[in-house]
């Protein structure tokens, strides 16, 4: 989630598997599915998108966050 306010910025990562959604949901309908609101500013100018870094890079900072 990346927060389109002017002045905030705010960026989150939030792994698909967190969303409770089916895998079957297309990606456009992420948005649908939950009313988006910036942990930061509260704003509702949100945009939701796919978060292309490597798998693995992204499982390791997962268990560096837990640890």
């Amino acid at each position: 989630m990346f927060c389109g306010s002017n002045w905030c910025g705010h960026m989150v990562v939030i792994p698909f598997d967190d969303l409770g959604l089916s895998d079957l949901t297309p990606f456009p309908d992420i948005r649908n599915h939950r009313r988006w609101v910036c942990q930061r500013c509260g704003s509702r100018e949100v945009s939701v998108m796919p978060d292309w870094r490597d798998p693995q890079v992204v499982q390791a900072e997962r268990l560096r966050q837990g640890s």
